[in-house]
């Protein structure tokens, strides 16, 4: 049975794609493939820059080590909340 009708559209109800259009990334998905596309560079750059001046350096090591902290934070604390969720397996 053809979902088709006689001019080869689909027939009401019946779409093409039956999985329909893959979801759009979020700007927080866009964001983290932006930061890991080009991070390295832009940080290898600074790095770079700042080796002439100590003041420089001092601020990029910084401003890297406490993003690192930061992020680290945050990763514990989804452990930790994963962690003392029930288990969904019926077992208490």
């Amino acid at each position: 049975m053809s979902d088709r009708n006689k001019k080869g559209q689909f027939a009401p109800g019946h779409e093409g794609n039956p999985n329909g259009r893959r979801p759009k990334a979020t700007p927080e998905e866009r964001l983290l493939e932006a930061v890991a596309k080009y991070a390295p560079a832009t940080i290898e750059r600074a790095l770079t820059v700042a080796q002439g001046d100590n003041a420089v350096l001092a601020a990029v090591m910084g401003y890297l080590t406490e993003t690192l902290r930061t992020r680290n934070f945050e990763l514990q604390l989804q452990l930790l909340a994963a962690a003392q969720k029930p288990a969904d397996n019926g077992v208490h």
